[in-house]
């Protein structure tokens, strides 16, 4: 049997657009003035030599059309174009084995505006495969033992091959320890106990188009992810780098009272104000609150990671707990500078619970940030939504009767939201190149609050500890 040891990752496409300001969900809008500029990408896996494709359709015939790459914080013309008499155009490159972004500019003519294609980041790998392996951010079904994640991905592709991932410790055999299928990407998502002994190694195998013909990844040792700071809440205390948030919120207020850090777990509360009397005014028809913010922007601030926490979200409505990244230095839930989310940041929500009765049950994760339009008024762009979490759970259950483990990896081209280790979405725009402070919340907005029952407070969310890990990444700023 001819065995093909991998030596690299495959090429990574990454379709960048903004989301529907507001609303969240999938619908995607314009990144220049104009809709977005769709293109396609051949071969989306290109092996070294290759040459790829970026064709598309812009109209009028004759209309200019730019490939661009992004160098440092500054995109830059590597060729131009016209459309054909069927709009059409095609650009070819070679990538090399360093990741390139790229974009196509159809520049404005006439009533014709300003269209920008989704980034393209490519990359060129020999056959093969490659393993990645993540933190231990995923969460047995009897809540007891973290997982680690895993991905196999497999050059060529072939959907339905079979996958076998093994571990050896050091001079010891191979065994199995997890298996699957190929799916459409080449890919093998898996899930494995976390291991104590920093000499286990990886690999995975699968077959090659020519079922004769097996792929083997290259072996890889324990994560590539290294551990850089977390909080376990031991004590009686807060540590020194949480600082309270001021509350922009009406008829609430941020209270150090509403933290209670006891047996290793952080209780965060949002509570009735019994110190307003009346509780309910003109002003505050639904009551008054006491509520707890907490920002590390003081102290520990990050730039990419995966960042991962192990909560026990609140069940009731009217309020929200929420785990989420902020540009630093923060000074409150006020919008960042607008425009520019990859120098002024964005807000990144890792979880934002509303209760057991809000969307089914579901968690929310979002990124938003303000945008300059012509007229000079600001509007905020938002992606994400529900993240189905009921989906993941067994049937009945919600995210608030049992701890979890909530967490984004954030790098220079995505976010990755997981639960429990489990995907659950995707987001390519607003990414953020600066600093980011981490913030836990339990929260009572306006516009929740009639929801609320008289016997609805006190609520809490618990935090068992927050986690980072970062790999060598440099800002693509």
């Amino acid at each position: 049997m001819k065995v093909r040891a991998s030596g690299l990752f495959v090429v990574l496409l990454l379709l960048l657009g903004l989301a529907a300001c507001g609303g969240g969900g999938d619908e995607k809008t314009a990144v220049g003035e104009g809709p977005p500029l769709e293109v396609s990408v051949e071969p989306r896996k290109p092996l070294a030599g290759e040459t790829v494709a970026i064709t598309g359709k812009a109209g009028p015939a004759g209309r200019a059309v730019n490939l661009e790459r992004l160098a440092g914080s500054a995109w830059e013309q590597v060729e131009s174009t016209t459309s054909g008499e069927d709009n059409s155009f095609r650009f070819q490159l070679e990538p090399g084995s360093e990741p390139t972004t790229y974009r196509v500019v159809a520049v404005s003519t006439g009533s014709n505006k300003t269209r920008i294609s989704e980034q393209v980041e490519l990359r060129t790998y020999d056959s093969g495969g490659t393993l990645l392996i993540r933190p231990a951010i995923g969460l047995r079904p009897d809540g007891k033992t973290e997982l680690v994640p895993g991905v196999a991905a497999f050059t060529p592709s072939r959907k339905g091959a079979p996958v076998v991932v093994e571990s050896r410790t050091k001079g010891g055999s191979w065994s199995k320890v997890a298996s699957g299928q190929q799916d459409e990407n080449g890919e093998f998502a898996f899930r494995l106990p976390a291991s104590a002994d920093a000499d286990t190694e990886y690999r995975a195998r699968s077959e090659g188009e020519n079922k004769a013909e097996e792929l083997v990844t290259a072996v890889v040792r324990g994560t590539p992810w290294k551990f850089v700071w977390g909080d376990e809440f031991d004590g009686t205390e807060l540590k020194p780098h949480w600082r309270m948030w001021t509350s922009y919120r009406p008829c609430t207020v941020n209270d150090p009272s509403q933290n209670k850090v006891k047996g290793g777990v952080l209780e965060m509360f949002a509570s009735w104000d019994t110190s307003k009397k009346p509780l309910k005014t003109e002003k505050c028809k639904d009551g008054q609150f006491l509520t707890s913010q907490i920002g590390t922007d003081q102290a520990k601030n990050f730039t990419y990671g995966i960042f991962a926490a192990r909560m026990k979200v609140h069940p009731n409505d009217g309020v929200h707990s929420a785990f989420w990244l902020y540009p630093a230095p923060g000074t409150g839930p006020a919008s960042p500078a607008p425009d520019d989310p990859a120098e002024k940041g964005a807000e990144v929500d890792i979880v934002e619970y509303f209760g057991d009765d809000f969307g089914n049950g579901d968690y929310h994760s979002y990124v938003y940030w303000p945008r300059r339009e012509a007229d000079g008024t600001i509007t905020n762009v938002k992606t994400g939504g529900g993240q189905k979490s009921g989906q993941l759970l067994p049937k009945g259950r919600f995210p608030s009767q049992d701890w979890h483990i909530y967490s984004v990896e954030w790098t220079p081209t995505e976010y990755i939201f997981r639960m429990d280790g489990i995907e659950t979405s995707r987001v390519k725009v607003g990414i953020s190149h600066r600093e980011q402070a981490i913030i836990l919340s339990m929260l009572a907005s306006a516009w929740e609050t009639p929801r609320l029952d008289d016997d609805s407070l006190p609520t809490s969310m618990l935090v068992d500890w927050v986690r980072v890990w970062q790999r060598d990444e440099k800002p693509a700023r």
